[in-house]
This record gives structure tokens, C-alpha cells and sequence, in this order.
């Protein structure tokens, strides 16, 4: 990827309207000086290849308006791939067996979990989602609402 500085020659600023067909591209070209020794152009960063290859078949560009300062090559970061935790089904699949908590209500298992693992009551608004976070966790509920899991 390149990331390529664009100028606007003896400008210090200025919003070019670049058209491409029948829409048309902003581009803002900002941080230009006067000085005693003349005028720094006003820049224009980026390394979207759409806005560079509009800028670059712009009459702007062909007649001079518009000129390349400089091209850094960029490195593109690799995208991190995504690994789905793995949910058991049943608690047979459990190395060892999960231990049992008597509770009363969801109520009772949302503080468990809470107090024991950070998980928030919001996230377990019911008692099948208590039952199975809890087996996630090695904690196999046990009580009224439970017992008929």
C-alpha cells in the first residue's frame, strides 16, 4: 500500500472539488505557508486508493494544480483471524465433573456468578443461560429452577 502526499502549489489552503462522473470528491489541502522564501504548498495526506486514483485523473492533477510530494510504500498489519470459543453441549463432556451449587432463583445463580467469575446479571437474563454459563465455567446449578435441566 502507498501512502502518497499530494500539494496545491502556491496555495495555502484550499478545498479541491474534484469531479468523477456525476459525483463529486472534497479533498482539503491544508498546512501551507508564506514566507520570506516563497510559499510552502498546502498537503494532502492519504493512502485510499480510490481518492488517489480520482486525484490522479483529475484535470488538476494533469494541468499541475495539484502535484505528488512524496510516496511512502506501507506495510499493510495482517487483519487478526477470529477463533470461536468452543461451547460444550453436555456436561459429559467435562473432564471432571462440575461442581454442584444449590441455588434458589436465577437470582441466586446470577450473584454466583457475579461474585465468582465477573459476569455481569445482564448477561444472564434466564435460567437455561445461568445452567449453561455455569457448566462453561465448571459449575453445575442445583435448586428449584435447575433441577429440571
Amino acid at each position: 500500500m502507498e501512502k502518497i502526499t499530494y500539494g496545491a502549489p502556491r496555495l495555502v489552503d484550499w478545498v479541491a472539488q474534484i469531479k468523477i462522473g456525476y459525483a463529486t470528491v472534497r479533498v482539503h489541502f491544508t498546512g501551507g505557508a508564506m514566507t520570506a522564501y516563497g510559499v510552502t504548498p498546502a498537503e494532502y495526506t492519504t493512502s485510499d486508493k480510490f481518492i488517489q486514483t480520482a486525484i490522479e485523473k483529475s484535470e488538476y492533477f494533469k494541468t499541475g494544480r495539484i502535484v505528488r510530494l512524496r510516496v511512502i510504500s506501507i506495510e499493510e498489519k495482517e487483519k487478526p483471524v477470529y477463533k470461536p470459543k468452543i461451547k460444550p453441549d453436555e456436561p459429559e463432556q467435562f473432564n471432571t465433573e462440575p461442581e454442584l451449587v444449590e441455588t434458589t432463583c436465577l437470582q441466586d445463580a446470577q450473584a454466583y456468578l457475579k461474585e465468582k467469575f465477573g459476569i455481569q446479571a445482564y448477561k444472564v437474563r434466564s435460567v437455561n443461560t445461568a445452567y449453561n454459563i455455569g457448566l462453561e465455567h465448571g459449575v453445575k446449578f442445583t435448586g428449584p429452577d435447575f433441577d429440571e435441566k
